[in-house]
């Protein structure tokens, strides 16, 4: 059951990027917020792999953790549900998000890379923090695919790999669907020549089960307009997350960069970014340079690295879960 927390938007008008695609705001859009301290584990996985850069200097393989919203500052984190089984109407919400890893850049060493400086790019695992809760009993899915982008780094309907977890009850244990858990899926996927990817993920559950993922935004101040404490500024990363907004019936940003814009200061004007800047989908790769090339098991050395159709889950702060928790057919 989606819970709704106190933020309220109170939405009259429809905004939209430009005048030749009108792009309405959902009236029923509401803030629901993540758990304080929502990213510590995903600190501990950043402290292992700044220990594996340091031993592994000067080789011909470069390990590369990716976390924009970190990247990018972020210091609020929302939580939004998605489920592939809403419909329109009388649904209004997100069906799938995807991020689009177009920027191979390094959150512990803040370098970026370009795909071409290596010879080929290994995806070795995948991080996400979501929330679940399965109040029907019935089996839900998350089906996660890597998916590559197009030469412009927007998002395809080309799998280059995928794996999904099933589950009658919470895959979290936890109690609601905002609390939240770090995710991580071993890969060790090969990227084709040329390919950039990114993170697509479904949720298949009934509509009184609900399904959250994380996103978050730089604060930028009060958006008076919208009778909401906080606004977003545009992402360093921008675009690199994408939502079908059932609403507007469209992947959004859409390719040619439209978006929801908000009039935050009442000049007419609609300039605040949505707040959907980055979602908080993480993963590490490994380039190599010329010489190097990938392992024959094609694994990194921070993941741990489980069974297909196994999903490795660590506890909030809130400690209601340790260790591995496996789900699977």
């Amino acid at each position: 059951m989606k819970n709704l927390l106190t933020i309220v938007f109170c939405l009259s008008i429809a905004f939209f990027a430009s005048a030749q695609n009108q792009l309405k705001v959902n009236p029923n859009f509401s803030f629901d917020l993540a758990s304080p301290g929502v990213k510590n584990d995903f600190d501990a996985i950043k402290l292992r792999h700044q220990l594996s850069q340091s031993l592994n200097r000067g080789g011909n393989e470069v390990e590369i953790l990716i976390d924009y919203a970190d990247s990018n500052g972020d210091d609020i984190f929302l939580i939004q549900n998605i489920n592939m089984n809403y419909t329109l109407p009388p649904d209004t919400e997100i069906t799938y998000v995807v991020v689009g890893f177009d920027t191979l850049h390094d959150v512990v060493t803040d370098i970026g890379y370009a795909y071409s400086d290596f010879d080929s790019v290994r995806v070795d695992t995948l991080y996400f923090l979501f929330g679940h809760e399965n109040n029907s009993n019935t089996t839900d899915s998350i089906v996660i695919k890597v998916i590559q982008l197009n030469a412009n780094g927007y998002p395809t309907t080309t799998e280059l790999w995928s794996d999904f977890f099933t589950s009658s009850s919470s895959f979290t244990g936890l109690p609601n669907w905002t609390n939240i858990i770090l995710a991580e899926v071993p890969v060790g996927l090969v990227l084709p020549p040329n390919t950039r990817f990114g993170l697509k993920i479904e949720y298949y559950g009934a509509k009184e089960d609900t399904f959250g993922i994380v996103y978050s935004f730089v604060d930028k101040g009060p958006c008076p307009t919208f009778n909401t404490n906080v606004s977003a500024e545009l992402s360093d990363f921008w675009p690199n997350s994408y939502r079908f907004d059932l609403f507007n019936s469209m992947l959004l940003p859409t390719a040619t960069g439209q978006d929801i814009f908000l009039d935050c200061d009442n000049n007419g004007t609609p300039e605040t970014p949505w707040f959907m800047q980055n979602i908080n989908f993480y993963t590490q790769v490994t380039g190599f340079l010329a010489g190097g090339g990938p392992g024959p098991q094609g694994c990194d050395t921070l993941s741990n690295v489980l069974p297909t159709h196994q999903i490795g889950l660590y506890p909030t702060q809130n400690g209601y879960v340790s260790g591995n928790n496996e789900y699977g057919d």
